[in-house]
């Protein structure tokens, strides 16, 4: 397909690119529109949020983009509080409480869980949780909004020195054992 005027102009509209960037990247697609534009967004060029320098219509004519969603406001969702409290709701189900052991991933259960058994039945949950450490299981906090959080960086240092203390703890008892026999 060769490269026309036309083309060129539709691609500058969607990309905000100069002539001879369009026109560059629509001979290398071979006049490929659709393919010109996914060039683009792979490059970094245009947005891959489907925003309306993104947009392609397969449609005639010069239909506009739709336009981007938009995000609640306070007033949509029905005051203040209970914005907060469905976007607090949102990311307590989307973040996971995560146990790992040996390089496994043993559970993952959502972060609502994990703050209601903590609350709910903290005489197990706590103990349950440190007897896990002792064991060898690593703890991790992730999702959307935890994933590189200084909670997940406290949990690991936590899990760090349990880790290094149970390992003394072996060292030592089996510096014992070996005292004893030697002994003997």
């Amino acid at each position: 397909m060769d490269v026309t005027l036309e083309l060129v102009e539709q691609l500058r509209k969607r990309a905000d690119l100069s002539y001879e960037e369009a026109r560059a990247v629509l001979e290398e697609t071979g006049g490929d529109l659709l393919a010109a534009l996914i060039l683009l967004e792979q490059r970094g060029k245009i947005r891959p949020d489907g925003g309306a320098s993104a947009h392609y219509s397969t449609k005639s004519g010069g239909q506009s983009a739709p336009p981007p969603p938009q995000e609640p406001d306070a007033a949509q969702t029905g005051g203040s509080f209970w914005g907060w409290f469905t976007d607090l709701l949102h990311r307590s189900v989307s973040n996971h409480f995560q146990i790992w052991r040996w390089g496994e991933l043993l559970a993952s259960i959502p972060l609502i869980i994990f703050v209601l058994l903590i609350l709910l039945a903290f005489w197990i949950s706590v103990p349950l949780l440190i007897v896990g450490l002792i064991l060898g299981c690593r703890y991790r906090f992730a999702g959307p909004d935890l994933d590189h959080s200084q909670v997940s960086q406290a949990v690991n240092r936590a899990a760090d020195t349990v880790s290094d203390a149970v390992d003394r703890a072996k060292a030592q008892a089996e510096q014992a054992a070996r005292q004893r026999q030697s002994k003997q």
